[in-house]
């Protein structure tokens, strides 16, 4: 794969451009950075691939997107990523060879969500996306798994400092802080797997214990990366997820009032919000064989994106794709946001519970919540993508 060529005639550094050898489409980096969808929108209509100066390339239109899950030709990447920038050793690595995502059902979110929101005081400013879009994913988990509820805010923090290293462009300088957080999550699980075991109760920690080491089929490690990997299933996502949801729904009052009037309309909403500012930005698989898009190949052994971002304003599958509309009838039935094949995110019912729950829970107890300060900064165009944080005012 070529990686350098000359630009077309008409280009402007602030445009991408195709490259003439491969069909393989530029695009400014610092420019992708700052505007991301406008980038991919015009990317889009000039080729089907971009290509990158460090050989990697990335998918941009749904129908190549949703083609290659599934196909026997790529292979999900895993570890090697960050292997590949330095990082060979440590407690994350361990969790991230091992892991395995799993989903539960919605009453533990229903109740976690109300209450977060019965006890916020009318007109008095908070930052949702500390004081409930990340609280609600750390509570429902503890309520599922038995933990403490006093635990909550250690094991949250422990989870947001880990999956840093799920986030696109993690230097690796940062990763000694990342695998501090994991062994730290990981001997904290390991402390409520003995508790557990000693202490047998009714609920989903004690249960998972005795059917684990009944059956004998999973090492120590596994048994406890699994619930490592139950505590981070959508912390990051979900914290991002549900505070853009609520700042375009601020800035489209109307389908506000959608959702305070009909719960469910709920899931409509959190669709759209998925597709509209994911907080996956594109999911990297490495090519066994080579890949053919649209009449532009990707070599084999080349690491490739597969962009959410980009695919999720397509054209060719959204009607006015730039346009915010929880009404939408046009999802594709299986959500680009999840994946797809056999690595679809399994956490995919928990995250939407979450999200569902989490909406109808404001709407109901605080439907005259209103933005306070700027709308929601998403950045970052690939793995997990940050959200900046938001003021609100609970009133109803």
């Amino acid at each position: 794969m070529q990686t350098e060529s000359r630009p077309q005639q008409d280009s402007r550094p602030d445009q991408p451009y195709l490259m003439e050898d491969s069909g393989l489409v530029r695009m400014p980096f610092k420019a992708l950075m700052a505007d991301p969808h406008g980038m991919f929108r015009i990317a889009r209509t000039l080729g089907p691939v971009a290509g990158f100066s460090d050989g990697s390339a990335m998918m941009l239109r749904a129908a190549d997107v949703q083609r290659m899950f599934g196909d026997p030709r790529i292979r999900q990447i895993g570890v090697e990523g960050m292997q590949a920038a330095g990082v060979a050793e440590g407690p994350f690595l361990d969790w991230a060879r091992e892991t395995l995502l799993l989903s539960h059902g919605r009453d533990h979110v229903r109740r976690a969500a109300h209450r977060l929101v019965a006890d916020w005081a009318p007109d008095e400013a908070l930052d949702l996306r500390d004081s409930f879009a990340a609280q609600l994913p750390a509570r429902t988990i503890a309520e599922i798994l038995g933990a403490p509820e006093a635990d909550v805010p250690e094991f949250t923090s422990l989870v947001y400092r880990m999956t840093k290293g799920l986030a696109f462009g993690t230097l690796p300088e940062e990763f000694d802080d990342i695998h501090d957080a994991a062994a730290e999550l990981h001997a904290y699980v390991e402390r409520l797997l003995s508790d557990s075991r000693a202490n047998p109760r009714d609920d989903f920690l004690s249960a998972y214990v005795a059917r684990v080491d009944a059956e004998g089929d999973l090492s120590p490690t596994e048994i406890i990366t699994q619930i490592v990997t139950v505590i981070i299933g959508g912390a990051d996502t979900t914290r991002a997820a549900m505070t853009v949801l609520v700042s375009l729904l601020m800035d489209h009052r109307d389908q506000w009032d959608q959702v305070c009037a009909d719960p469910a309309m709920a899931a409509g909403a959190v669709a759209e919000g998925l597709r509209f500012e994911p907080s996956i930005g594109s999911i990297p698989v490495f090519t066994l064989e080579p890949i053919e898009a649209s009449g532009v190949v990707i070599p084999a052994y080349r690491v490739l994106s597969l962009s959410m971002m980009s695919a999720m304003r397509d054209e060719a599958l959204y009607a006015d794709p730039d346009r915010f509309d929880i009404r939408r009838t046009d999802h594709p039935r299986l959500h680009l946001v999840f994946g797809g094949g056999p690595h679809r995110c399994l956490g995919e019912a928990l995250a939407r519970a979450e999200l569902e729950e989490g909406l109808i829970a404001l709407t109901q107890a605080w439907p005259g919540l209103t933005r306070k300060g700027p709308a929601v900064r998403m950045t970052g165009i690939g793995g997990i993508r940050s959200a900046s944080s938001l003021t609100v005012v609970p009133s109803r």
